[in-house]
């Protein structure tokens, strides 16, 4: 049944995001990390990049107003054609949608998260709250139509409530990352066979190999697509086609939640419990942003999903 509700919200989102256009230009943004930072709670934070942010062309932050929409926030700071009567982005920047106008396994097309979730209405009718981060980003539309939750706006979603912990490991760590994150940790439980409501799951891959519920999550059978996978006791990272990438000592996640789309659980997801510290360095704003995950690999910080050079 979850498979059957999954399917039916990726299809009710390709109705509200396939947006047919002309073949679009390459806007010439520089592949830069994103230099902005988390909004305050009277501004509202828009980024737009391209490829999954590999490629950033805007960073801004604007006042927020009472009648502030995701389309507003985007036209007051970028070139927008629209098409259904201005409730739908076609084109930002020069940069146009080309489903419908080539073959689908090329089609590219824009997609948009607000705090870390994947939106299912169009832009104009997305009304925005003070301290929202919006993400729009250009990419192909196989294989990654449906990308239901982000890391982009770290810390959001998970600000503003006490997050339980689950995890076998100490929390000494962790309670020192959150606390400079603004964060705030509940009670730890063991990692079990169900999933937590919401919060924080840290888990190392023989532990999340285990766990049948956490397993399927981080393989995209609960809605989302496969950013790494397992092989031989190793958390190796998978391009969107199934491509294998290197090893990784440790991973974060936005996991989707089937039953509140609006609450994800954040993974941290390592080899050993001992890489631990050195993925909590990685997960900050500035590395997280327009990013849908990163990892740690070869002792560098990357961004996810995964792409061969």
């Amino acid at each position: 049944m979850l498979v059957r509700r999954v399917l039916a919200a990726a299809a009710a989102l390709a109705l509200l995001l396939v947006l047919a256009g002309c073949a679009g230009e390459d806007s010439g943004g520089e592949s830069v990390a994103a230099a902005g930072r988390p909004p305050a709670a009277g501004e509202v934070r828009l980024v737009v990049s391209r490829d999954f942010g590999a490629t950033l062309l805007t960073d801004v932050t604007a006042p927020v107003s009472g009648d502030m929409s995701v389309m507003r926030l985007l036209a007051e700071n970028a070139a927008v054609e629209t098409q259904y009567g201005g409730g739908f982005v076609g084109s930002i920047d020069g940069l146009a949608s080309t489903y419908g106008s080539v073959a689908e396994s090329d089609a590219r097309d824009w997609f948009y998260w607000v705090d870390g979730v994947m939106a299912d209405i169009g832009a104009a009718d997305y009304d925005l709250q003070g301290g929202a981060t919006v993400w729009w980003d250009y990419h192909a539309w196989a294989r990654a139509m449906y990308v239901p939750t982000a890391l982009h706006a770290f810390p959001a979603p998970w600000t503003g409530e006490t997050l339980p912990v689950m995890t076998n490991g100490d929390t000494t760590a962790l309670a020192a990352w959150a606390a400079a994150n603004r964060l705030e940790l509940g009670a730890a439980q063991p990692l079990g066979e169900t999933p937590p409501a919401a919060g924080i799951v840290v888990a190392t891959a023989a532990e999340a190999q285990q766990a049948p519920w956490l397993r399927s999550r981080i393989a995209g059978e609960d809605g989302g697509v496969e950013l790494v996978q397992f092989r031989d006791g190793s958390i190796d990272l998978r391009a969107l086609d199934g491509t294998q990438g290197p090893a990784a000592t440790g991973v974060c996640l936005a996991l989707p939640n089937p039953d509140d789309g609006g609450r994800p659980l954040l993974l941290l997801l390592v080899q050993e419990s001992g890489d631990l510290e050195a993925l909590l360095e990685a997960v900050t704003p500035a590395a997280t942003s327009a990013h849908i995950a990163v990892a740690v690999a070869g002792g560098s910080v990357m961004s996810l999903p995964w792409a061969a050079e």
